[in-house]
């Protein structure tokens, strides 16, 4: 065999390799300085819970929960979204308003989605509550993540608050809404969630590492930015491949050639 053909197959190899070992990138973006000062998306490694990290191995005899592998991974291998300031919501009884919030942050915002866009599962009284995000997330390469909720570290809101889970890329879409569901009761349900709570957790279908890099955004471009991370149509379009025109899918196949090359 030819030497320039054995060495063009063997630099194909070697970037191949090189390409499968590389970190997967995921640029966060805000414009709230809260967030990103001080509740930033991190490596779930950081938010163990404070129980566990007390809680003995041994327990008469027994082994507890610290030594269980799949807890470590959990967290090990997690990207956390945490709550970026303190909230109380409230959820009412049956035949009142659904639910009404506070928070010492004003750009905080808690909305729904109907009920009938649930139906088949909402039943009578189950609802949505969705709190919108301010992190809006970026990644070149259409990278699939598991998007659940930590219960590990939501014991006193784990039942009145379900996170609804999914698959999420952001490839093509950027936004990181928190959308819950809930049922309506009898008696008012009150919850209070305290800053750095885990919200979310993210584990990427790869065993690539994940790199975070964090940027704030001013308040200038705060209007612009929402603007494309949740209503720009050729975006929004995006999430749904059904529903991609031909327009919008050579505008992706635009920005792939674009970003073709070293990603700095």
């Amino acid at each position: 065999m030819r030497i320039d053909i054995v060495m063009k197959r063997l630099l194909e190899v070697i970037k191949k390799w090189r390409k499968s070992n590389d970190d997967i990138i995921l640029d966060c973006y805000t414009y709230n300085p809260h967030a990103y000062n001080f509740a930033k998306i991190n490596h779930g490694y950081h938010y163990i819970p404070e129980w566990w990290k007390s809680t003995p191995k041994v327990v008469e005899g027994h082994p507890t929960i610290k030594s269980c592998p799949a807890f470590v991974e959990y967290y090990k291998k997690g990207i956390v979204i945490p709550m970026w300031c303190e909230v109380e919501i409230q959820i009412n009884p049956k035949g009142n308003q659904l639910f009404t919030w506070k928070s010492a942050q004003r750009d905080f915002n808690i909305t729904e989605h109907g009920q009938d866009q649930l139906k088949g599962f909402a039943k009578k009284d189950g609802h949505n509550l969705k709190i919108m995000s301010p992190w809006f997330i970026k990644c070149r390469e259409d990278i699939n993540f598991t998007f659940t909720q930590p219960i590990w570290s939501q014991r006193d809101t784990m039942f009145n608050l379900i996170l609804t889970p999914g698959i999420v890329s952001f490839k093509s879409q950027m936004g990181s809404n928190l959308n819950y569901f809930f049922q309506q009761k009898d008696t008012q349900q009150v919850i209070n969630i305290q800053p750095l709570t885990p919200m979310a957790i993210m584990h990427p279908m790869s065993k690539r590492k994940v790199k975070l890099r964090h940027h704030l955004l001013t308040s200038k471009d705060k209007e612009g930015f929402a603007t494309l991370g949740h209503y720009a149509e050729a975006f929004y379009l995006a999430r749904y491949p059904n529903l991609l025109s031909k327009k919008n899918r050579k505008l992706f196949e635009k920005i792939d050639e674009i970003e073709k090359g070293i990603y700095k």
